[in-house]
C-alpha cells in the first residue's frame, strides 16, 4: 500500500508494507516470557514492594532467561545489549547530573533557604494571591527538587499551613501542588525522565523547550483559572 502526502509544498511517499509471515515459535516463547516477566514484576512491586536493589536483580534475571530463549548465544545477546545501552547511555548520564543537583542543594544546606525565599510569595490576606503564589513556587521548587514526593514532603509541611492562614483549603493546596509539579516536568532540565525521553529520542534538550514552551505557558494559564475556580467554591 502506497500512501501520498502533501503538506505545505512537500511531496512525500510513504510506503508501508504488511507482512503475513506469522511469528515463529520462537518469537512466540520470547513474547511470553516477556508478559510474564512484566506480570511478575507488577506482582512482587505490590504485593512484595521491592525497591530498586530488588528490581535490578529481576531485570537481570529476565534478560537472561530472554538471552538464553533467543538463539543469539552468548556473544550476540551481548552484542544486542551494547547497541541498545547505546541509546540511553547519554540519559543515564544525564540523570545522575540531574539528581547531583537536588542532592547539593540539600547537603549545603541551600534547599531550606529556598523555601523560605518562595514563601515570602505567598500573602496571608487574599486566598487567590496565595494559591497563585502556591502554584508559581511549586513550578520553581519543581526545577531544583525533580522528585515528586521529594517535592511534596518539603514543601507541604510549610505551604499547608500558609494555605490555611490564608483561606486555602487543604485540597487546593494540593492542587496547587499537583500543578506545579506536573506542568513543570514538562520543561524543566533537571527532570531524569524527560531527559531520558530526549536522549532516547535524539532531541536536544533546546529543541525540545522551544516546542513545549508555549503550551507550558498555556497549561500555566490554564491552571491559574482552575485554582480561582477552586478557591471560589470552597474547594
Amino acid at each position: 500500500m502506497l500512501l501520498m502526502i502533501r503538506r505545505a509544498g512537500f511531496n512525500t511517499q510513504v510506503a508501508i508494507e504488511f507482512d503475513s509471515k506469522k511469528l515463529s515459535k520462537r518469537h512466540l516463547l520470547l513474547l511470553l516470557i516477556m508478559l510474564s516477566g512484566i506480570a511478575g514484576l507488577v506482582y512482587a512491586s505490590n504485593t512484595w514492594q521491592w525497591k530498586n536493589q530488588q528490581l535490578t536483580a529481576y531485570y537481570i534475571g529476565l534478560s537472561i532467561i530472554l538471552a538464553s530463549c533467543s538463539g543469539l548465544g552468548a556473544s550476540g545477546a551481548a552484542d544486542a545489549f551494547v547497541a541498545g545501552m547505546k541509546k540511553i547511555l547519554l540519559a543515564s548520564i544525564l540523570i545522575g547530573v540531574a539528581f547531583a543537583i537536588a542532592i547539593t542543594l540539600e547537603n549545603g544546606k541551600v534547599l531550606d533557604a529556598v523555601v523560605h525565599g518562595l514563601v515570602g510569595i505567598i500573602g496571608e490576606d487574599n486566598p487567590y494571591v496565595a494559591v497563585v503564589g502556591m502554584f508559581i513556587s511549586q513550578l520553581l521548587l519543581d526545577v531544583m527538587i525533580p522528585s515528586t514526593s521529594g517535592q511534596a514532603a518539603v514543601s507541604m509541611p510549610i505551604l499547608g499551613p500558609l494555605g490555611q492562614l490564608s483561606g486555602v483549603g487543604a485540597q487546593t493546596t494540593v492542587l496547587a501542588f499537583l500543578f506545579g509539579n506536573g506542568i513543570t516536568n514538562m520543561i524543566t532540565p533537571t527532570s531524569g525522565t524527560l531527559l531520558a525521553y530526549l536522549a532516547t529520542a535524539q532531541v536536544s534538550w533546546t529543541q525540545w523547550a522551544k516546542f513545549i514552551f508555549p503550551l507550558v505557558l498555556v497549561f500555566i494559564i490554564l491552571a491559574c483559572f482552575m485554582l480561582f475556580f477552586a478557591v471560589s467554591v470552597g474547594y
